[in-house]
């Protein structure tokens, strides 16, 4: 996984490489951007100074690095002829950019060593700057690049927006301007599917009570609940409770929880569908605009952090993972007996739900991978109890549990970020007799 704000490796070397062009141009005169893929002889950019220029040469890898001194060094000696011939023609400085982190150790004996591999690096190019007639040389590691790139316009941002992750990303989604989006599909897919799933839960889905025609705004009360025994690790239960002193209202817990995984198990009627309504409609409305005709009902409660809500109803999952589209009407239509799949990952499960919402032929388990992977997302599984027979509930408990497991170890909580109000959530609501995960 990457480290750090930024996600260099998403760019490929040519992103990167223009990337560096826009930092370098964007902060010093006299800058020549030299075009990507061709013969360069050693020189990416170019800046003009008093007395000869400045050559900068960017060096990008899409894995980790084991050896990132070394790595360098090998580069800037198997590059010693096309260095040389730029001094020739004038450079006087040599610049290193690179995606590849540093180490800040400071050396703990004689001769360097114990140094971290910015020390040793800076060591080795002093040595070569003298042996090619350089003033100096240097490197400016990811950790130089992650200071500079916040001080470009967000308009240049988005340009570059396969890099952002974390609330960067999130910023992105909410704030470029759809000039911007034209040829950006995760943002255009992501608004649609919000958009889609806002008109849906306007209303409040209450048949029962007879109150599914009535705003869900008008009519919801935020019930008490409190946080009960953890199940396993970052797996908290949420349950009803109004004569808890120290409870506090269900959304108002979700939306400040630093738990990344919750279960909220209440009894039939008790609103846990009306809850994740609501609670999904909180993190949409920033991504609704106001409508030209009428004021649009928000909720009243603001997250302290960007998400993209996504409510799944385990129904629709249930009769996925028996082999039928829950989203195309036509193929109830049949006559033939549908057979369960044999792979039925949540997140397969997921490009068919985006692409249904988005009406969209481009939804594939990579797009849902990049979204999970760069943006904080919430997801609601809503209505455990509502899967009708007991093996598919027992199915859709494994699959859940499955996925879970594979986030938890990659992007909950995300590399880039160590601050839990940054991190993606999950959270399955059930009735109390039925199954638990």
């Amino acid at each position: 996984m990457p480290v750090g704000p930024y996600w260099y490796e998403n760019l490929g070397e040519d992103e990167f490489q223009k990337l560096c062009d826009v930092l370098i141009a964007s902060k010093f005169d006299g800058v020549t951007c030299y075009p990507v893929g061709q013969k360069d002889g050693g020189r990416d950019i170019t800046q003009r100074i008093p007395g000869g220029q400045i050559v900068y040469q960017v060096k990008w890898s899409k894995d980790a690095v084991k050896n990132p001194a070394a790595w360098l060094e090998n580069a800037i000696t198997g590059e010693s002829d096309k260095i040389k011939a730029r001094v020739r023609a004038g450079a006087r400085r040599y610049v290193l950019m690179t995606s590849v982190s540093g180490t800040a150790a400071v050396a703990t004996g004689p001769n360097g060593y114990g140094a971290g591999t910015i020390d040793k690096l800076d060591a080795k190019l002093a040595g070569y700057a003298t042996e090619y007639g350089l003033e100096s040389m240097e490197c400016w590691w990811r950790d130089d690049l992650d200071a500079l790139v916040p001080t470009l316009p967000r308009s240049t941002l988005w340009r570059f927006q396969r890099m952002l992750a974390g609330p960067e990303a999130m910023r992105f989604l909410v704030e470029a301007d759809q000039a911007e989006l034209v040829d950006t599909k995760l943002a255009l897919l992501v608004r649609k599917v919000v958009g889609a799933q806002w008109s849906q839960d306007v209303k409040v889905k209450f048949k029962q009570a007879e109150l599914d025609n009535d705003d869900l705004e008008d009519l919801f009360v935020d019930v008490k609940a409190h946080a009960t025994a953890t199940l396993a690790v970052n797996r908290t239960v949420a349950t009803s409770s109004l004569s808890d002193s120290k409870a506090v209202g269900a959304v108002e817990y979700l939306v400040s929880s630093d738990k990344p995984f919750i279960l909220v198990r209440g009894e039939p009627g008790q609103g846990k569908s009306t809850l994740g309504q609501y609670l999904s409609q909180v993190y949409r409305s920033e991504f609704i605009p106001d409508g030209p005709d009428a004021k649009i009902k928000r909720p009243t409660l603001r997250p302290r952090s960007s998400r993209v809500p996504l409510r799944i109803e385990l129904r629709d999952y249930g009769t996925w993972l028996n082999g039928s589209d829950p989203f195309d009407e036509s193929s109830w239509i049949t006559n033939s007996t549908p057979k369960p799949r044999r792979s039925g990952a949540v997140e397969k499960f997921l490009a068919v739900f985006l692409a249904a919402l988005a009406v969209s032929d481009s939804v594939d388990t990579s797009t849902v991978d990049d979204l999970l992977d760069r943006f904080p997302v919430l997801i609601i599984f809503d209505g455990l109890d509502e899967v009708a027979q007991r093996q598919t509930r027992q199915r859709v408990v494994t699959e859940i549990e499955r996925f879970i497991g594979r986030w938890r170890g990659s992007a909950v909580p995300p590399k880039s970020s160590s601050r839990p109000d940054q991190t993606s959530r999950i959270c399955l609501s059930q009735a109390r007799s039925g199954s638990r995960p």
